[in-house]
């Protein structure tokens, strides 16, 4: 006779497996789990796409070698402070596979995972972040260099 418990454990498991990757495959943000080596060892959909690379590929990578070389030389510190401080937030820039820099915004992170510490790392593309931030410096400097101010009133007398 089967045991009934092992089977709901067993059950239970794969539900709430099928849960977590349900939930990690979908999260808006890019998802990098990397040895203290750097070596890729999970990846999300986000992360995929975000780089361009297969999981497949990305699993046989390491951090530096998505990582643009200037950002790459920065990542130890960027690590040694992480630790330091139980998690960090900082940009970064990641290469596509065809090359393209897309600029990120990481969190990094230890966790403990399957008895061993391992870098938990989220990065978020802020291209757009990045291309409005520049275009309001284009707009404010055409403002400071205008040799004649323009000075905006409401209709009760208040400046803006």
């Amino acid at each position: 006779m089967p045991n009934v418990e092992f089977i709901k454990e067993e059950n239970s498991e794969t539900v709430s497996s099928k849960k977590f990757n349900a939930i990690f495959d979908n999260i808006s943000e890019a998802v990098l789990l990397f040895s203290f080596q750097g070596q890729i060892i999970e990846v999300n959909n986000t992360a995929c796409k975000l780089v361009n690379y297969s999981r497949e590929t990305l699993l046989g990578m390491t951090l530096f070698d998505i990582l643009s070389p200037e950002f790459a030389s920065k990542m130890p510190e960027s690590i040694k402070e992480s630790i330091k401080s139980k998690g960090r937030k900082f940009e970064s820039v990641f290469l596509q596979q065809d090359g393209q820099a897309v600029p990120v915004e990481m969190f990094l992170k230890i966790i403990e995972l399957n008895n061993s510490n391992v870098f938990f790392a989220t990065a978020q593309d802020i291209s757009d972040r990045k291309e409005i931030s520049k275009k309001l410096t284009s707009l404010e400097s055409i403002t400071l260099r205008n040799p004649n101010p323009i000075l905006r009133v409401d209709k009760s007398s208040v400046l803006f």
